[in-house]
């Protein structure tokens, strides 16, 4: 679901022409995507995703790369107001599903840098179709953890969980018996 915002048109100084210019109001849309992703990461050739402390161009930037609309100047994007910058952020945010996961016990949090090589290593390994680049990138994600939660073998029961189980179904074997006569 691609975000919509309007860019409201700016004054700049043109050195070339020694003259004020003027952009008109830019209405775009935007992805935060896969796609958008690699365009970023193609360009400062450093993992997005574990890139915290990003400086306000490599941020500009990848404002620019999730830019679906065709011909769109980066200059537009000096027009980006606080409230704009702050809609953008909550867009990328969001999670665009109902899907939630628990926290396993005991499951280990991966250290893994993840491009978007490795995502798409995932896509390939899952049979999801590369179509879905244009995702946006947590719905993706949601995907990727579901597609690998359904291919791992069901884990085994504790001994103590097992034990509990089984004496559940015995009582309440006992239960029915006992209500039959």
């Amino acid at each position: 679901m691609p975000l919509t915002i309007i860019i409201p048109g700016v004054e700049y100084y043109n050195q070339k022409t020694e003259e004020f210019e003027y952009t008109k109001d830019t209405v775009l849309r935007m992805e935060h995507s896969l796609l958008s992703i690699t365009k970023w990461e193609m360009m400062y050739k450093k993992p997005f995703l574990a890139t915290n402390e990003k400086t306000p161009d490599e941020v500009l930037y990848y404002y620019y790369c999730m830019c679906i609309t065709p011909n769109v100047s980066i200059k537009v994007f000096d027009g980006l107001t606080i409230d704009i910058v702050n809609k953008i952020q909550k867009y990328i945010e969001d999670s665009f599903t109902a899907t939630t996961f628990k926290d396993q016990p005991g499951q280990k949090k991966s250290h893994k840098i993840v491009t978007n090589e490795v995502i798409y290593s995932w896509m390939a390994q899952l049979g999801i179709p590369f179509e879905c680049e244009k995702w946006h990138l947590s719905r993706l994600m949601t995907l990727i953890n579901v597609c690998s939660l359904e291919q791992q073998p069901p884990q085994k029961m504790k001994p103590h969980e097992a034990m509990s189980q089984q004496r559940a179904l015995n009582q309440a074997r006992r239960s029915a018996r006992g209500s039959k006569g």
